[in-house]
Order: C-alpha cells, then sequence, then structure tokens
C-alpha cells in the first residue's frame, strides 16, 4: 500500500518507501479507528515504512 505525506491540506504519495518488517499495534480502540478511517475491516497491526529505497 502506498505511503502518503499529509501537509494539513493535501495528501502527497511518498516514492520508494518501504515496510522494514516493524508494525504497531494496540488495543481495540486502534482497530475501531483505522477501521473507520480506511472503510476496511482492520485485524490490528499497522506496518512501519521505515525504508527508503
Amino acid at each position: 500500500m502506498p505511503v502518503y505525506d499529509f501537509d494539513g491540506s493535501t495528501w502527497t504519495p511518498v516514492p520508494g518507501t518501504m515496510a522494514g518488517g516493524n508494525y504497531a499495534t494496540g488495543d481495540s480502540r486502534l482497530v475501531d479507528l483505522v477501521s473507520q478511517l480506511t472503510g476496511h475491516h482492520f485485524y490490528g497491526a499497522v506496518a512501519i515504512h521505515d525504508r527508503l529505497e
């Protein structure tokens, strides 16, 4: 999934980013928030895109 940067008014794709194998997890509040923001069922882990190549 592409990574986007938000400058307060527009979302801009960030080229060359990739997940480095790290994940952020949380309790049901994170699951509910991500599901609400994306409109998709969320399974509970967010890939951290911390690599540029």
